[in-house]
């Protein structure tokens, strides 16, 4: 139970099933990694981790396209922080949700982690992937 700021009280979940999504595909130059749905769990967190660990087994560069996702973990991001400050991964980030990318700013990662924000016409996902890296 907790209270919120209105004064109600109410219940968190802390097991709540999320829906996200991740794929990968092999690009030529690059890996191009999906994440679909709003990153806010555990198993969310490691299933990006994985995809792209899975990924950087090459000198390409890894590509990451968030759709309808606002916010993300802070595991996320310090594993984010570590495969490009340590390991020198090339990495870009690509976000469709303002308030994703205003976090991005906030914290100011945009130049580390080269975030750009896209919009997708008609959910068509291939607009944003052919971005330049």
């Amino acid at each position: 139970m907790f209270m919120a700021s209105n004064g109600r009280i109410g219940t968190l979940n802390l097991f709540e099933e999320s829906i996200v999504t991740v794929s990968v595909m092999r690009e030529p130059t690059h890996y191009q990694v999906t994440i679909d749905g709003t990153i806010k769990s555990v198993s969310d967190s490691q299933s990006i981790k994985d995809a792209i660990v899975g990924c950087t087994d090459t000198t390409l560069a890894v590509q990451i396209l968030i759709l309808n996702s606002f916010s993300v973990t802070s595991s996320v991001i310090g594993f984010l922080l570590k495969k490009v400050q340590a390991d020198k991964l090339g990495l870009t980030i690509q976000v469709t949700d303002e308030r994703l990318y205003d976090l991005f700013k906030s914290l100011n990662l945009n130049e580390i982690l080269k975030v750009s924000k896209v919009a997708l016409s008609d959910g068509n996902k291939a607009n944003a992937s052919n971005a330049a890296i």
